[in-house]
């Protein structure tokens, strides 16, 4: 018994130290340092009011690393420049204790490597926040969810890269520019809100966003930067802002899910491998289409149909190659568009191209048949890389695009997918009604935000807004 005794009383300073909460009121020249005195080392949690200086933010960090603090509870204080300065809590690999921060309600700035590495559950943006640096939460690996309130413009470079746990994020209209990389490595999001008036996504933003599954781009986004979905490998559905002209170079390359774009009206130009290697089983390029640039659908190993639009003047090098299941092209323009070089990409383009031709069909399905329109059939025997396919025929009867009212005018859009009809409201919500191609009602709801509505394969009827559009699912 005696034993016991002696081991308690051996515990208890230590028990007791884990449990040293202080609560601060720091006045103009004085130091935090000072007023912590000899619990400096001790405290987990501190509960801070009065005017705080850049200074003391690195007692703060040197508390969590080399201390015990866990809690910082900073909301009723001023702040210096009303800014959490660079590196505020930035910790050493290896070495945490951080995970839960209320931070100034009249702050303004958030720096960079504000809170790189900490071991944060949850964080609190005040609604006088304007700016979050570069890597302000990268490897913030504990973070579940952040709400960016209204009224933030810019958020900094890798601000959330390899914060693995976060599952939902939300962005407000006042940002205009998402910076590079800012969700990349984000194992865990499953959701992401983008609100209309941002415009621009920058390169590598989602990169390697493993769970992610749909995306709506606001319409008034205006620059999707190269490979800002790379490698999200559960994509499987995006829609697209209607006034969007290019698809950037490896913007969804590696996306293997993906098998249902909606795409923009004004869309010109599909830059180098933009889709490589994602999920398509059938194609239908918009009418406005004129250029598709090297090995921007390569290793489409699904693809079955493709649809070239007649708009279309250019195709590069391996732009469908080692698609192998394709067996039917049908090319509306009467004259062969031309296949060359066309990229903007140089350095990327082809680098693993060995052994594989130039053709934009290298590799396709055994007997494909190409289909031309109604005496064009002698000019594309005629030209190079046409020539490759098993078959020519003519045609009068082209596959057409699914009709879909413009976001602008009717205030929705339609896409259909496997299996699936999903209506995209591009403002308020809208009341829907799904028709079978005899015209019996199969379902009617309400849409504040994108829904799919399962149906079987084949033509449907979506009606909105007093605007019908047809789609047709495979």
């Amino acid at each position: 018994m005696r034993q016991i005794q002696i081991l308690l009383l051996a515990l208890l300073p230590s028990m007791v130290a884990a449990q040293v909460k202080k609560v601060i009121d720091v006045r103009p020249g004085e130091d935090l340092a000072a007023l912590l005195g000899d619990d400096k080392m001790q405290v987990d949690t501190l509960e801070l009011t009065g005017e705080l200086r850049h200074a003391d933010f690195e007692v703060m960090r040197e508390c969590a690393y080399g201390g015990r603090l866990c809690a910082v509870y900073m909301g009723d204080c001023v702040v210096e420049d009303d800014s959490i300065p660079e590196e505020a809590f930035m910790m050493p690999r290896g070495g945490t204790n951080l995970d839960s921060v209320v931070l100034p309600r009249r702050l303004r700035a958030i720096g960079d490597f504000a809170f790189y590495h900490n071991d944060i559950r949850s964080i609190d943006l005040p609604a006088t926040l304007k700016y979050i640096g570069a890597c302000a939460f990268q490897q913030c690996y504990n973070l579940v969810r952040v709400d960016i309130p209204e009224g933030v413009e810019e958020i900094g470079t890798n601000c959330f890269r390899e914060c693995y746990a976060l599952e939902e994020a939300s962005l407000p209209s006042t940002i205009r520019k998402l910076g590079i990389g800012i969700f990349a490595f984000t194992r865990s999001l499953k959701t992401i809100h983008l609100a209309e008036g941002i415009k621009s996504i920058g390169q590598k933003s989602f990169w390697q966003g493993d769970v992610l599954e749909e995306m709506d781009i606001p319409q008034s986004v205006s620059l999707v930067a190269p490979e800002a979905f790379m490698y999200c490998s559960f994509l499987r559905r995006v829609s697209l802002p209607d006034g969007l002209t290019d698809i950037n170079f490896s913007t969804f390359e590696e996306c293997g899910s993906l098998s249902d774009v909606g795409w923009p009206s004004a869309l010109e130009v599909i830059h180098d491998r933009a889709f490589y290697n994602c999920g398509f089983t059938s194609l239908t390029l918009p009418d406005g289409l004129t250029h598709i640039c090297n090995e921007a659908f390569r290793l489409d190993r699904e693809l079955e149909c493709l649809v070239l639009p007649g708009t279309l003047t250019n195709l590069g090098y391996r732009a469908f190659a080692e698609c192998a299941k394709l067996g039917e092209v049908y090319s509306v323009s009467v004259v062969p568009p031309a296949v060359g070089n066309v990229s903007t990409n140089d350095a990327q383009s082809g680098a693993d191209g060995v052994g594989v031709g130039l053709s934009p069909f290298a590799g396709m399905a055994e007997g494909a048949v190409l289909y031309v329109p109604v005496g064009a059939k002698a000019a594309y025997e005629a030209a190079q890389y046409w020539q490759d396919f098993g078959e020519i025929r003519e045609t009068a009867n082209f596959p057409t695009p699914v009709a879909m009212p413009s976001a602008g005018n009717a205030g929705f859009r339609v896409m259909g997918g496997k299996g699936s009809v999903t209506i995209i409201p591009s403002g308020e919500a809208v009341r829907f009604s799904i028709h079978s191609a005899d015209g019996r009602t199969f379902a009617s709801g309400s849409a504040a935000h994108a829904v799919s509505v399962g149906v079987a394969s084949g033509l449907w009827i979506v009606e909105a807004n007093g605007t019908k559009a047809k789609v047709l699912v495979e």
